[in-house]
This record gives C-alpha cells, structure tokens and sequence, in this order.
C-alpha cells in the first residue's frame, strides 16, 4: 500500500516538473483554438514545422490569409496574424515555479495601436489580468510591448477624448502620452 502511494507520489512529482519545463514552443502547439481563433492546430503545427525546416513560419489562417510566426523561441513568440493584427507572448515563472502565459493582442489602425493583455497558466486556463499587473486608466488607448530578452513590459497610453480629428490625434499622440515600464517580479508586472 505504501509503495503504490510512493509511486504515485513520484509519479505526480515527475509530471509536474515536466510540465514546469515546457517552452512557449510546446505551449503554442497546445494553444486551445479559443486563445486564438485564427489559427487552427494544423496552422500552429506548420508554423513551428517551417521553423525546424529553416523555412519562413507563414500559414493559411482561419480567413484564408496569411499569419506568421515573426519569432518563436523558447520563452518569447510574436505572431503576425493579419497585417493589422499581432499577438505577443511571453512564458514567465512564478516564485511557486508555476508557468505564467502573457498574451498581448494588437491593433493598428490609421497609424495608431491598442493593445490588450491576458495572463494564462500553463494549461492554458486564464487567469485574473488584475491580480498579474496594475492595469492604466480603462477609457485609455493603449499600445503594450512585451520585451523578447526579459521579463519586462513597456506601456504607451494616451487619451481618447483628446482626439477630434487626424491633426489632434497627432498632437495627442505627442502631448498627451504617458509611459510605464512594468517588470516581472515572480507573482507580477510592477511598475520598474
């Protein structure tokens, strides 16, 4: 009895430390189609498939057109999924060692982004975004980058309402901008 107990306590034990070592590699190819709707299994297969054969990451998406995989490496991924469209991720670790997914999608539109943000554990559950980082002002557009070599986030906010037309959404752009760089502290993102 003791023994079966032992064993299946090791057995526990085992998988979770594998599970604690996934790249963002292996979590893209288990992305759940409703992370990302765009990409199907196959689309997600043949894009890291291009990368092991040296070819450029592109793939027929869900609207028949192309996505690419601009970057994958083991805790960092960009994809291109239209050419208005990208989704940033990066694989952090929590101080309990568990797997943290944050995902950044991206707009642009007439010269301008909005970004928002989701966190999801390593089986691709979601998690609460405002338990992960202080969130900026909610009537804010935003355009958020994750940063491919560390932990880190940089945040570029600006007032809708100061928008009327182009020449003020320049000048707003300009003016009235605010910026934060936000760093991973092992439970979450906080101001640097």
């Amino acid at each position: 009895m003791k023994k079966g107990f032992i064993l299946s306590a090791l057995m526990a034990v085992c998988c979770s430390a594998e599970m604690g070592a996934q790249t963002l590699k292996e979590l893209v190819l288990k992305m759940p189609e409703e992370v990302c709707p765009m990409l199907s299994e196959y689309n997600k297969l043949e894009m890291v498939d291009n990368q092991k054969n040296a070819k450029k990451m592109q793939t027929r998406n869900a609207f028949q057109t192309v996505s690419e995989m601009v970057t994958l490496e083991d805790a960092y991924a960009k994809i291109q999924m239209t050419k208005s469209t990208e989704k940033e991720l990066r694989l952090l670790k929590r101080n309990d060692s568990e797997a943290v997914i944050v995902m950044v999608s991206t707009v642009h539109v007439d010269g301008s982004a909005d970004s928002s943000v989701e966190f999801y554990d390593g089986q691709w559950a979601k998690l609460d975004a405002t338990s992960m980082m202080d969130e900026p002002v909610s009537d804010a557009f935003r355009h958020i980058t994750l940063s491919k070599d560390e932990d880190s986030m940089h945040i570029v906010t600006f007032n809708p309402l100061a928008i009327n037309n182009n020449e003020t959404f320049n000048k707003a752009k300009e003016e009235e901008k605010t910026e934060q760089d936000l760093i991973w502290n092992g439970e979450r993102f906080c101001l640097q």
